[in-house]
């Protein structure tokens, strides 16, 4: 099949929506190039040291035949580092993308003592509640960017049949929360206005115009600093986005920023598919792909007593899932 034929049918695929595909090695295979080329074009975006591989797939103008047609970088905005996005295109299909933290001491964190009173941040215009409010400042400071209203978004609406967005870590959270908000707009017409927040530092407002979002995939996406509100796709009658959300683990080690229970908060990940990919043993290694649930999907991974454990924390996040995607001899699971 051509690469935008087959980025048509598969980008908005996912197994939750899927009632006449099984979750088996068919499906990941049909599947498997265009999550790989998700995860790589995530990973360019990001551009930062502390992602291996990044810097070097930044380097390139296609990535499996995908064009970067827009870039963009934002120099000291919230936290004060570097946050990135851009679009990559083939045929009328695009990718929007948001990068993965560049600063582990600037950018936002779940912490275990995160109270309530954390998840403060609803924009009404578009219904989005209860959001962690580093994690919206991070998304309003891209949003209310010139680079957004007068280059991003009208390159979307003028050139694009359909907007795919991901990311992961970081680039996931912002992802998904963009994802929300733009199917969730009251007036897609009118835009959506993000107020002003004053809460740790002082972040503008404005009125931002968005477009309809066809699927959202990410990769280790930051739940401990998300929302206590499952995000919600209004654009759809089961409130579940088209996409998936990748996590893995393994003997030795978590995901845990997809962790879901930091101390006594339950929080929640956007609605739609999620993909546990794990490997187990040492000598011999056995590969298990498990989709979740839509009922139990925003809940997971839960990780109670993940400890705060740097290692278990930050390894797999950038580069176990390149790798994981590329393997076979994977066992699938889908729970009940």
């Amino acid at each position: 099949m051509p690469l935008v034929a087959l980025a048509a049918a598969t980008l908005r695929g996912s197994p939750v929506h899927s009632t006449q595909v099984d979750w088996d090695a068919a499906y990941f295979e049909q599947h498997r190039d265009v999550w790989q080329s998700l995860w790589k074009i995530g990973l360019a975006v990001t551009n930062s040291p502390t992602s291996p591989g990044s810097q070097q797939l930044h380097e390139q103008t296609h990535i499996d035949g995908w064009a970067k047609v827009k870039e963009y970088s934002q120099i000291g905005g919230h936290g004060h580092g570097k946050d990135s996005m851009a679009i990559y295109k083939a045929g009328e299909q695009c990718i929007l993308t948001f990068s993965a933290t560049d600063s582990l001491s600037e950018d936002c964190k779940g912490e275990a003592e995160m109270s309530v009173d954390d998840f403060d941040v609803s924009w009404a215009d578009c219904q989005v509640q209860n959001v962690h409010w580093c994690l919206a400042a991070e998304t309003q400071t891209l949003l209310v960017d010139p680079a957004w209203n007068l280059d991003f978004y009208p390159y979307l609406m003028n050139n694009c049949a359909a907007v795919h967005v991901t990311g992961h870590s970081l680039g996931g959270t912002i992802a998904g929360i963009f994802a929300a908000c733009s199917n969730g707009a009251r007036n897609i017409s009118a835009g959506v206005d993000l107020p002003a927040s004053t809460k740790s530092e002082w972040i503008p407002g404005g009125q931002v115009h968005l477009p309809h979002v066809s699927s959202l995939t990410t990769f280790g996406t930051a739940a401990p600093s998300l929302s206590d509100t499952p995000l919600t796709n209004h654009l759809s009658e089961d409130g579940a986005f088209e996409g998936v959300r990748f996590f893995a683990e393994s003997n030795s080690w978590r995901d845990g920023i997809s962790g879901t229970l930091p101390g006594h908060l339950v929080l929640a990940h956007p609605r739609g598919a999620a993909v546990r990919l794990r490997e187990s043993g040492l000598i011999f290694v056995e590969y298990e792909a498990r989709l979740a649930n839509k009922s139990v999907a925003i809940f997971q991974p839960g990780y109670p007593d993940l400890g705060g454990s740097i290692f278990q924390t930050l390894q797999p996040v950038h580069f176990a899932y390149g790798r994981l995607l590329r393997q076979t001899g994977w066992k699938f699971v889908a729970e009940n």
